[in-house]
């Protein structure tokens, strides 16, 4: 019996593997926005403003190139850094520190961490 193989997901999508780390950036504020709805049917100060964060991490995460050699390469992630830094310093400032605000912030740290572990590849957006 032989084992089903599952092509590379650049074969079933091409030109997909060029947004990776969109793609993860905007998995990161979908998660944003979920949390914040699910926390208490309200959409406090605290939480427009990680949602607000979380999407311009993601415009930023497709605006900014894919490098891969020199310093350039961790562009992304300290864009997703920052973001983690303004989320945190938004949740404290409105809303103190509650289980919530660190969830909001562990989410956008993961997110930086998931954009800088996927691979660059170069686009070409002639």
């Amino acid at each position: 019996m032989t084992t089903p193989t599952v092509p590379p997901v650049d074969t079933v999508f091409p030109g997909i593997g060029a947004y990776r780390k969109f793609i993860t950036a905007a998995l990161g504020g979908v998660a944003t926005v979920f949390l914040a709805a699910v926390a208490d049917n309200t959409v406090n100060p605290a939480e427009a403003i990680a949602i607000g964060v979380a999407v311009a991490y993601a415009f930023a995460t497709y605006q900014l190139p894919n490098t891969s050699a020199g310093a350039g390469r961790y562009v992304k992630f300290t864009a997703g850094l920052v973001a983690t830094g303004l989320t945190a310093v938004g949740q404290v400032v409105f809303d103190g520190v509650t289980a919530s605000d660190v969830t909001f912030v562990a989410v956008q740290l993961l997110t930086a961490a998931g954009v800088l572990v996927m691979p660059n590849t170069p686009v070409d957006r002639e």
